[in-house]
């Protein structure tokens, strides 16, 4: 797993028990810090989170930094602002990986408003349509389809 830190101290408390899900089940979770100033690098690191610095700032350059450090088949990319559940993980685990794997996950929204249900309708129609995912999505991928798409 591969997490773009941001600038947002009250992100982190939310993701710690997220990632233990992940690394207790034996899997590699990256997060990639690209010049934060709060103290997210020394919680995550104090929490057993391996924390790499990015030498560039936005999230696709962090991400894509980061896979260098991921020694996995999967690469699993996650912005630290989204959350997901034991049915993520349990998906990705249950994958066959081929050399053209990829994927992502249904985004849903935080808060009631119906203009969320719209913005998340939009959203899978897009990916649907276009293939085109982002982090927030949780986009995974082969580590083979990834090297050969760059």
């Amino acid at each position: 797993m591969i997490i773009p830190l941001l600038n947002e101290a009250e992100i982190i408390p939310a993701l710690l028990p997220l990632l233990n899900q992940v690394s207790t089940r034996g899997h590699q979770v990256i997060a990639v810090d690209g010049g934060s100033a709060d103290a997210s690098v020394a919680r995550l690191r104090k929490a057993g989170i391996e924390v790499v610095i990015s030498p560039d700032k936005g999230r696709a350059m962090q991400m894509n930094y980061g896979v260098q450090y991921a020694q996995h088949d999967l690469l699993w990319f996650v912005h630290a602002d989204t959350q997901f559940d034991k049915a993520c993980i349990n998906a990705l685990e249950s994958l066959t990986l081929s050399q053209t794997s990829w994927g992502r996950f249904q985004l849903h929204l935080n808060g009631r408003s119906r203009w969320y249900r719209v913005i998340e309708r939009f959203m899978e129609w897009r990916s649907r349509l276009t293939s085109i995912s982002t982090g927030d999505q949780s986009l995974w991928v082969s580590r083979q389809l990834f090297d050969r798409v760059g």
